[in-house]
């Protein structure tokens, strides 16, 4: 597993684990893009950034009906049920939801950050945000993900982390970054730990309690190893379980140097609401 924020061809530099441990402890030094205390995790650009109505992004469904598209104020004229139901399941207030799909007005490529909206059958079933350019570099960012219980168990969170990550790729970004609260011991916290960190692959340094800033790196092979699915007759897909022995290495060097962060970021939600997307 890669963490930090890799060089351009998304590989660490050198084979050394002391050498690779020094390189992540740089890069983290020279982009602080971990928010502090009371920080919002945001950073993105003003109105100027903002996205074309043709934006969505069709994910792999793992059932019929499922779907995830950038959210726009169009849709929100559309359905005048979507923003109550999104702050629904979100805990974000209506404001805030239909500020936020604003973002996507501008359209999919010249946007900043903007909100991919799931849906099942019609109905909005969650949101994710995704953000290129964040810190220094080429890096990324996603987070805000939210799933309504309804939907729970039906791949709609892996389907918006895959909605995000690809637009990432295709922005130009080489690393991911994302923000959680854990607690060791903590059941529920544990096992969004394991999704995290073991599932999604990223990379949080010390496995111990308080705010984890993860990263992880973003190519073409990580994206494909990870993401993509092979159909069933049921319709449900299965990750291809691939990791190259320069990840492993990655992960045991970073796993050695001592974490910083102790902040809660605005974008990062409870354990129990993120459990949702398992």
């Amino acid at each position: 597993m890669a963490g930090g924020y890799p060089a351009s061809n998304g590989t660490l530099p050198g084979k050394d684990s002391k050498l690779s441990g020094l390189f992540r402890l740089l890069s983290r030094s020279l982009n602080p893009s971990c928010p502090a205390e009371g920080e919002s995790a945001g950073g993105f650009s003003s109105s100027a950034d903002v996205p074309s109505t043709n934006s969505g992004i069709a994910a792999d469904s793992l059932v019929d009906g499922l779907s995830v598209v950038i959210g726009t104020s169009q849709m929100v004229a559309q359905d005048s049920t979507l923003v109550r139901r999104i702050a629904k399941f979100s805990d974000k207030y209506e404001g805030e939801v239909r500020s936020r799909l604003s973002y996507g007005d501008a359209g999919h490529e010249k946007a900043n950050r903007v909100m991919h909206v799931a849906f099942f059958n019609g109905v909005a079933v969650g949101w994710c945000s995704s953000t290129p350019g964040w810190g220094c570099g080429r890096g990324g960012h996603w987070g805000a993900l939210a799933v309504d219980p309804s939907a729970q168990g039906k791949g709609v969170g892996s389907a918006l982390v895959k909605a995000a990550e690809q637009r990432l790729l295709d922005a130009g970004c080489n690393s991911v970054q994302i923000e959680y609260r854990f607690v060791v011991g903590d059941p529920a916290k544990e096992r969004l730990y394991a999704w995290y960190e073991g599932k999604l692959d990223f990379d949080g340094g010390p496995r111990r309690s308080g705010f984890r800033c993860c990263h992880k790196a973003l190519s073409t092979e990580s994206f494909r190893a990870q993401h993509m699915k092979n159909h069933t007759s049921q319709g449900q897909l299965h990750a291809e379980p691939q990791a190259s022995g320069l990840q492993h290495e990655a992960k045991r060097a970073r796993a050695s140097s001592q974490s910083s962060s102790s902040s809660e970021s605005s974008e990062s939600r409870s354990a129990s609401q993120q459990l949702d997307q398992l």
